[in-house]
């Protein structure tokens, strides 16, 4: 008999399996980062440090099962042996970057293996890159990041002959406080505090024209996408975190709102929906821990265009205060409440209600002893969303990338571009005059930025 311990999977794993079993392209799950050393790394020396780091991480080495058809996770006895080198220097940076994107592509087999593939690089100028890409199962983007910055650290204590870092945080023992929730009083507390919240029917809120006016979306079967990336530099990152400070409103805030300013202008809406990842990583063991913890939060915003720009921001922070304090609650029981409540009959399948996700990224991969690098964030090829706006300084440079997956039957880079520009014209107006009106501001940045897109033919 096995002596093998068996874990349901928590409600944050649930939501990703099920997309994983169900989805037609199981890459949908995958997450994949890569690390560009722009110094001397001993490859050798890499490997080791990466192979420590895969085997005392408990999240890397779960494996997922059926037991009498239930999914199950629980923690493989075998160990990570190697890690491939892969001979690119003679390839282009660019080539490079599309070899790792097909890496991001491949659909992951997930019944009793790995769910982590993870390759060095040899690239031009004598250089190393480390490509990561991980089942998003077993690990979310922060955690993610507690396995590079572990690795890096244990590749920096192996140069110089030092002790090993301490190891990052058991996620099994999360696993177990997480199971816990289930029927307990926090659950109920929660689930009162989400029917509060729906206590009217929402309204799909559309990122493209074409679906603009319908009550509902669809989730449909073609999750082809691709992503753009679009550096803020950090002088005007600087600028919004200290109006931030100022205000004491997390950045995350101000981005929020200016995606309301963009889905209402396009819908012509005052109440809307966007989905907020909430990574519900609130204690230290917790952050140090890697393996998967998001939940996707339905932030109902009832902001009136007659607002200011500050009393908005002030709304739109109590919205979510409330919301992530309830944020355990899972995402499927909600949207089930939602369509249970307001949606009849057969027209319940296949729906959504927002087609767009925001997410704001605190994990970095920083060392105590500085190692210079730079990340780069390579798409799937998947989305299951129409939109998914990931905001992250993952290097802690100061700058911001906001990373746009988008289907691509649903918009184009110029979709993607204008977007932009309405989200950052939307902030900085904001943050120069506070005391303008929504309706304002939204008219500033159509008339600047979104004219041609709305009225072209």
């Amino acid at each position: 008999m096995s002596d093998k311990k068996y874990y349901d999977l928590t409600f944050s794993q649930k939501v990703m399996y099920y997309t994983l079993r169900y989805s037609p392209k199981k890459n949908l799950m995958n997450i994949c980062t890569s690390l560009w050393f722009k110094e001397d790394i001993d490859i050798d020396l890499l490997k080791k440090a990466l192979l420590i780091s895969l085997n005392r991480i408990d999240a890397l080495n779960i494996h997922l099962t059926e037991i009498n058809k239930n999914i199950k996770q629980y923690l493989s006895d075998e160990k990570y042996r190697d890690i491939e080198v892969l001979d690119y220097s003679d390839k282009s940076i660019e080539e490079i970057k599309q070899e790792f994107n097909k890496r991001a592509c491949v659909e992951m087999k997930w019944k009793d293996c790995n769910l982590i593939d993870v390759v060095i690089a040899k690239v031009p100028e004598n250089r190393v890159a480390l490509c990561v890409v991980v089942n998003h199962v077993i690990a979310d983007a922060w955690g993610l990041t507690v396995f590079m910055k572990d690795a890096l650290e244990v590749y920096l204590s192996l140069r110089e002959g030092k002790d090993l870092p301490e190891k990052p945080a058991s996620f099994l023992k999360v696993i177990e406080e997480e199971l816990k929730y289930t029927d307990s009083q926090k659950m109920k507390d929660d689930e009162e505090y989400w029917k509060s919240v729906f206590d009217e029917a929402p309204s799909y809120s559309s990122v493209n024209r074409k679906n603009v006016g319908k009550k509902y979306g669809r989730v449909g079967l073609d999750f082809t996408s691709t992503a753009k990336i679009i550096i803020l530099p950090k002088e005007e990152v600087q600028v919004i975190n200290d109006y931030c400070k100022k205000n004491r409103i997390s950045p995350q805030v101000l981005y929020l709102l200016a995606m309301y300013c963009y889905l209402s202008m396009l819908n012509n809406k005052e109440h809307l929906l966007i989905n907020n990842s909430l990574s519900r990583r609130s204690s230290i063991d917790v952050k140090r821990a890697s393996g998967m913890m998001v939940n996707v939060i339905e932030l109902f915003i009832k902001c009136k265009r007659s607002m200011t720009f500050e009393e908005a921001c002030d709304s739109i922070a109590e919205v979510q205060l409330g919301a992530f304090k309830h944020g355990d609650y899972p995402y499927g029981n909600v949207i089930e409440f939602i369509k249970n409540k307001y949606v009849r009959g057969i027209l319940k399948k296949g729906i959504i209600f927002a087609d767009a996700t925001l997410t704001y990224q605190l994990g970095k991969v920083k060392t105590e002893e500085p190692l210079d690098f730079d990340i780069m964030y390579h798409s799937n090829g998947a989305s299951g969303m129409r939109l998914y706006l990931t905001i992250m300084d993952i290097a802690d440079s100061g700058s911001l990338q906001f990373i746009y997956e988008y289907q691509i039957k649903a918009l184009d880079e110029e979709d993607i571009i204008n977007i932009h520009s309405f989200i950052i014209r939307t902030v900085e107006t904001g943050i120069e005059n506070p005391e303008m009106t929504l309706q304002q501001i939204i008219e500033e940045s159509e008339k600047k930025v979104y004219q041609k897109f709305l009225f072209e033919n």
